[in-house]
């Protein structure tokens, strides 16, 4: 990992941890690049990665300040932190697989209770669809992502409920960048593979209770093969 991404890296954490509160005025490129023992080019563009992701902000003539992020910011806040790094935060990624866990299962139990016999079809096709290129281009994990957010997103239009709809449709760009790393973990085509066909069964049915069992249980199983993967800290 260059330098430049370390201190990014590194000052994001401490910002959204609270040692920088939000409105107070912020180091230095200078004082920082002591800190970090580094060049001043190196913090530089770490310092333009932090105003990307819309941390701070610098004020002509008075210096650079920590954003109301906390008041202020929307999930693009969230989208652009993903995009700024190379190697997604440990605790970025543990706070997603903790609101995953807490909404999946029960969007999928909605949509396993709601589904009329056409959104059952739908989401038949999604999954067809999805284990087809898995089965049969498990190496392209681009379409593999795309065939993914795809199926879930008929999950939630299966709920019949906008509200599910549109909040999974705001988090698409954060889906996408987690299932772009779940895929590159062994065994995931498989295991995604089973959960396709016992998810689209359980809401064929109308069984709201196994559907969320199934959804638990892949929930479970992506957070593991998630955090297997390496994540700095």
């Amino acid at each position: 990992m260059r330098i430049s991404e370390k201190i990014y890296l590194k000052l994001q954490k401490e910002i959204l941890q609270g040692k920088y509160r939000p409105h107070s005025r912020f180091p230095s490129e200078r004082e920082l690049a002591v800190t970090y023992e580094s060049s001043r080019s190196a913090v530089r563009e770490a310092m333009a990665k932090l105003n990307q992701a819309g941390l701070v902000k610098t004020v002509p003539q008075s210096g650079t300040y920590v954003t109301d992020y906390q008041g202020e910011a929307s999930l693009d806040l969230l989208i652009q932190i993903m995009k700024a790094t190379e190697a997604i935060d440990a605790d970025i990624l543990i706070s997603l697989l903790k609101y995953r866990r807490m909404a999946e299962p029960f969007v999928a139990r909605e949509a396993a209770l709601q589904a009329e016999a056409h959104d059952a079809a739908s989401l038949k096709e999604a999954g067809d669809k999805l284990i087809d290129q898995l089965e049969n281009n498990p190496g392209d994990i681009k379409r593999a992502t795309e065939l993914d957010f795809t199926f879930h997103l008929e999950i939630s239009r299966a709920t019949r409920n906008l509200i599910f709809q549109l909040l999974f449709n705001s988090f698409k760009p954060i889906y996408q960048f987690c299932t772009d790393i779940y895929y590159q973990s062994p065994g995931t085509p498989e295991g995604t593979v089973d959960f396709v066909k016992n998810l689209t069964a359980a809401v064929a049915e109308g069984d709201g209770e196994r559907a969320y069992a199934v959804m638990m249980k892949a929930v479970i199983y992506a957070e593991h093969q998630l955090q297997s993967m390496t994540v700095p800290d």
